[in-house]
């Protein structure tokens, strides 16, 4: 492959020590944010590699060019935790000073290749491209205009007698993550090719009751006979081979849930088996990990991996209290808190953080609140509105206090086909933005939060937020002194939400609202999953403080799977806009949380206004009340 530079200007700038710098400007590339470090762009791309064999990066460099520079490059700021647990970070001035008095040019490589981890019987590796250069000594900038890279795979093939075939495994024709890699790699066609295949999981003996099927019939327990022994014992009720979707449920939502797991099974042809959590713990306490073992052991229960989905059913918290339905699978994160992480279930190959699996939570904790989400899905499935509701694609961003939120939202806003139609609602303060002159930016919050309530409750496909947040709330005005003060959207005035069955599925490029974990009250995206008549279809957010880079990465990356590649299934598009993280932001792929379903698909059949219902003879002034 050939990677080619940006185009990049320099302006100057004074640091925080009081020295002159240049910071560089590269529209559509991200940036080094290693602290103290220069700030320069990168880009970087995934390969699928032989399972088995070495991997050799060859670099050569086709066009270069150096330019002189008056000044050093800034050096990126260090992002520091505010609060207990962490709020939100400040960012505080840093340099490292063995790098800026140093002769050697930054980073060293202008390609580095790593390896990235394993996603579903696929061994990937991270090519990283470093374009810009700077050399501290005489403050130059080194600029590999054009670059030609090569992989090559060495050593011996795997002994497909000793079962490792790389080839003609099956996975090509009903493997979901085949077209999520085809869209990630620079190598799509090698994608079906570099494939290992894994040896059968050995049985357990835990013991448990059994398991039900889609069709409600109990699934017999299997009699195995554990090492060392010469009688059987009974085992825990694994899925039966060729599952493909897999339900663990609370056992006060079984019922509820029934319907989702046959609508699975009739409508999508899925083999579908639904299990209760107790039964998963086999009689021992409540553990996330005997929750993830359970489904280690069903992936790796075929030589070829069958099973694609898991949907969690029960909402769970950090330290157990209140409803612990599903518990969560803690973490910690890099910023030393405590985090939900329901990725870690389903990352079941190799030791990386790369999921296997799709999954994804309905964060309930009645009866009722389980039969309203799973209500909500088979309705936007089956009974969606007839109107053109799903034309509209929202985008909500709060104030710019310390990064362009409104640029960031904006740029993911430009590449909506024409064929939808997008609605911007920004709080914007002059403070911080300059300029609030565009007709979708409010000064004042009670107008963004109209405005994002008239939004919200006309319906659309996809609504996004991008900006501060809290686990109760999109942004708040600084001018009140408060951070949660005057909020632009708050959980308590979700009940005002009749958008019906014209429900989006929210994207959170922000910190905490997908929190469903937090012990002390209902997160933001919980509510609206659960609320009756309106609300969202599904949530997909974080759990924990996020990266604004990656932020930018993910948002793009959704709508980029969804009108670029077409795809329409949630699990699909998520991973693929996952794929697009750096390694330096790994961690996210554990700490955002799809509450909604992986199986389920956007709906993107739009269906036009009837002939008859073009006019409009008087027209309807809307008020939302706070």
């Amino acid at each position: 492959m050939e990677w080619n530079a940006p185009d990049f200007s320099l302006h100057q700038v004074t640091g925080d020590d009081g020295r002159t710098y240049r910071a560089l400007e590269t529209p559509g590339w991200i940036q080094t944010q290693e602290p103290g470090q220069p700030r320069l762009p990168f880009a970087s791309a995934l390969a699928v590699v032989p399972p088995t064999s070495e991997v050799v990066l060859h670099t050569q460099v086709l066009e270069r060019v150096r330019y002189p520079l008056s000044y050093p490059v800034l050096p990126a700021y260090a992002p520091v935790p505010v609060g207990s647990p962490s709020t939100s970070f400040e960012w505080t001035w840093t340099r490292d000073e063995h790098t800026y008095a140093g002769t050697r040019l930054y980073p060293a490589d202008i390609v580095t290749l790593e390896e990235a981890g394993w996603m579903r019987g696929r061994r990937l590796v991270r090519l990283t491209f470093y374009p810009l250069r700077f050399n501290p000594l005489g403050n130059t900038l080194e600029v590999a205009s054009r670059v030609r890279l090569e992989l090559d795979f060495s050593g011996q093939p795997p002994d497909v007698t000793q079962g490792e075939p790389i080839t003609d495994s099956g996975w090509a024709s009903d493997d979901p993550f085949a077209s999520v890699l085809q869209a990630s790699v620079i190598n799509p066609a090698q994608v079906n090719d570099f494939v290992r295949l894994q040896q059968i999981a050995p049985a357990t003996v835990t013991m448990s009751g059994p398991g039900t099927a889609a069709d409600g019939r109990p699934h017999d327990e299997e009699q195995v006979t554990a090492p060392g022994e010469t009688e059987p014992v009974q085992a825990l009720a694994y899925p039966p081979a060729g599952t493909e979707y897999l339900i663990i449920a609370h056992s006060n939502f079984m019922a509820a849930v029934a319907p989702l797991a046959s609508h699975r099974a009739i409508s999508d042809g899925l083999h579908v088996f639904s299990t209760t959590v107790q039964a998963v713990y086999g009689g021992q306490p409540a553990n996330s990990l005997l929750i993830r073992d359970y489904i280690s052991r069903t992936y790796h229960s075929g030589v070829t991996p069958t099973l694609k989905y898991v949907l969690l059913v029960g909402d769970g918290t950090q330290d157990g209290s209140g409803g612990q339905y599903i518990p969560p699978y803690m973490i910690t994160d890099i910023w030393g808190n405590p985090t939900a992480s329901d990725n870690r279930f389903v990352t079941v190959d190799g030791t990386d953080n790369l999921a296997d699996i799709f999954i994804g939570r309905l964060p309930v904790n009645t009866v009722v609140e389980a039969t309203t989400v799973v209500n909500k899905i088979l309705a936007y499935e089956l009974n969606p509105p007839q109107w053109p509701w799903n034309k509209r694609v929202l985008f909500f961003a709060g104030h710019e206090q310390d990064a362009p939120y409104h640029e960031y939202s904006d740029q993911v806003y430009a590449t909506l086909p024409v064929t939808y139609s997008g609605q911007r609602a920004y709080f914007c303060t002059l403070e911080h933005s300059g300029s609030c002159n565009e007709p979708y930016k409010y000064t004042d919050m009670d107008d963004a939060y109209n405005a994002t309530l008239q939004a919200l409750n006309a319906g659309g496909l996809l609504a996004s937020y991008v900006g501060h947040a809290s686990w109760r709330q999109w942004d708040w005005d600084p001018r009140q002194g408060d951070d949660f003060l005057q909020p632009m959207f708050h959980l308590d005035h979700i009940s005002n939400l009749y958008n019906g069955g014209a429900l989006p599925v929210v994207l959170e490029m922000t910190c905490y609202t997908s929190d469903f974990s937090y012990p002390q009250f209902t997160t933001f995206d919980e509510v609206l999953l659960r609320r009756v008549g309106g609300g969202a279809v599904a949530t997909w957010g974080p759990t924990t403080l996020g990266d604004t880079q990656g932020h930018r990465l993910l948002h793009q990356g959704f709508f980029d799977a969804v009108f670029q590649n077409h795809e329409t299934e949630l699990g699909t598009i998520i991973e693929e806009a996952r794929l697009r993280l750096p390694g330096y932001l790994s961690d996210m792929h554990d700490v955002y949380v799809l509450l909604g379903d992986p199986a389920m698909d956007l709906n993107l059949n739009i269906v036009p206004w009837p002939t008859w219902n073009h006019r409009v003879f008087i027209p309807v002034a809307l008020r939302g009340y706070r």
